[in-house]
């Protein structure tokens, strides 16, 4: 879960391949920060935000950006949660059973208002007068897909967006072929 940008592209001489890697590492150095911080910018309403660990692997012909969240931690489970969908609009399409474990029943109010509003329009009516609901088990529908790392990627796998990761390796190519001409070495 998370987002990956990948880029396929053929190899080239021995020196040219290291100086264009030098090129990379200093352009995608950027994504280190940018999306941690636009994530973060997307939970804004989140008491506890999930850590958030960005991965870049320079090869001689693929060049990806991961970014992860170690969903072995609570808070990095709801991400993924609240992020993905659960129930029917989660990656396996059903309501899923919801039953006490620490008391002998659930209680909560509905309407629920949620932090942070689903991509796709909420099913309930959030001005319905509140009450409180008490069951000793229920099949939840799940939870809609608020797709944070999609909103966050988009701009980014745009060749119009700013900052493009394809014209960022562009530029990072371009510039690393400029420095093997300058040694020397022949443009391939």
């Amino acid at each position: 879960m998370g987002i990956v940008l990948k880029l396929v592209r053929r190899p080239r001489t021995r020196e040219a391949q290291i100086l264009i890697r030098k090129e990379l590492r200093k352009e995608l150095k950027y994504y280190y920060t940018y999306f941690p911080r636009e994530l973060n910018k997307q939970l804004a309403g989140w008491k506890q935000k999930p850590t958030f660990k960005v991965r870049i692997n320079i090869g001689a012909k693929v060049h990806t950006v991961e970014v992860r969240v170690d969903r072995r931690t609570r808070i990095g489970k709801i991400f993924g949660y609240v992020d993905q969908g659960t129930g029917i609009d989660g990656p396996k399409g059903q309501p899923y059973p919801i039953e006490p474990v620490n008391a002998d029943m659930l209680i909560f109010d509905v309407p629920y208002q949620p932090a942070t509003l689903p991509v796709e329009p909420l099913r309930y009516n959030p001005n319905a007068p509140e009450t409180t609901v008490t069951s000793l088990g229920l099949m939840h529908p799940g939870i809609q897909k608020r797709d944070f790392t999609g909103k966050v990627r988009e701009p980014v796998d745009k060749r119009s967006g700013v900052p493009s990761f394809r014209r960022r390796c562009d530029k990072a190519y371009r510039k690393g072929m400029r420095e093997a001409s300058k040694l020397g070495g022949k443009p391939v």
